[in-house]
């Protein structure tokens, strides 16, 4: 098999760069406060293992997401974001070994969310919201090492336009919560006439407030849960690439800190619990994302 094709297996593991992945309380049912905007960074790192003989190579991809999230009236917000991508990879094919490592500013995600479903009661809420958008190619798709133009799977862009479409919810009684969403991307055809397969994402948590004082006091909870993920085969130049794709199912473990109303800070913890990949040499290591925002 090509290197080309090797790389094409890569994105379902390593999250296609898409900028969603580095959103604060994006795919949540509740929608900012009236008025309101949150500007937040992200760091989101991400881990991959190829069991290869002759290379046994690390995969990893860093992502630095940049957000801003603004309310444009009740119970309806946009939300931009725009990551800076560092991804490195070494596959070994034969004599050959291509290595990449570079850093590029990646595609630009717009999205709206609406809230359909409100409703409250004392020490305790409902919320859900749908949500809808699209991730344009904004990023460098054109990468190269030593002359050599790199696999879709190693750029920043996808020279794609791709849109997604996604329901989240929120439930909250007292110091529990509980959300869940659904998430789906729908890649379209980009760069070197590669398409990425479809992209589903099923998420389910709870979580408990372990401090909690009057405010403005600092708050703190701690969340787990699941989340499925489960991407068709990709094509390049309109041909199936077999050993890409492929389902896993992560343990989540979230820490959210505010030490004062403004202030949003999370930090996540992704762990593979099982994994049905069509590409058996590849292993997921883990997510890590951390994230500051600050409302205003």
């Amino acid at each position: 098999m090509s290197v080309i094709c090797r790389l094409a297996a890569l994105p379902l593991l390593l999250g296609c760069a898409v900028a969603q992945n580095g959103a604060i309380d994006l795919l949540v049912g509740e929608t900012l406060f009236v008025g309101g905007t949150r500007v937040s960074t992200s760091w989101l790192q991400e881990r991959a293992r190829v069991d290869q003989p002759a290379a046994g190579d690390l995969e990893r991809r860093d992502m630095l997401v940049m957000g801003v999230m603004h309310s444009l009236r009740r119970g309806t917000d946009a939300t931009l974001l725009l990551p800076v991508v560092r991804v490195q990879g070494a596959v070994a094919d034969g004599m050959t070994t291509l290595v990449g490592d570079d850093v590029e500013v990646g595609d630009l995600s717009l999205t709206l969310r609406q809230r359909v479903h409100h409703q409250t009661w004392q020490r305790g809420a409902w919320a859900t919201s749908l949500l809808g958008g699209l991730q344009l190619p904004t990023g460098d798709d054109n990468a190269r090492v030593n002359g050599v133009l790199m696999p879709p799977g190693l750029q920043a862009g996808s020279g794609s336009v791709d849109p997604h479409v996604a329901v989240a919810s929120t439930l909250e009684f007292d110091r529990l919560r509980f959300d869940g969403s659904a998430f789906w991307s729908m890649p379209g055809e980009g760069s070197q006439d590669y398409q990425q397969g479809d992209l589903v994402s099923v998420a389910l948590t709870a979580g408990y407030r372990v401090l909690m004082n009057q405010y403005p006091g600092p708050t703190l909870s701690l969340k787990t849960g699941l989340r499925w993920r489960s991407q068709d085969r990709a094509r390049l130049g309109g041909v199936v690439v077999e050993e890409s794709g492929g389902d896993i199912l992560s343990l989540q473990l979230i820490a959210s800190y505010h030490p004062a109303p403004q202030w949003d800070i999370v930090a996540t913890l992704e762990l593979p619990m099982t994994e049905d990949l069509h590409n058996p040499r590849i292993e997921t290591d883990y997510r890590l994302l951390v994230g500051v925002g600050w409302r205003f």
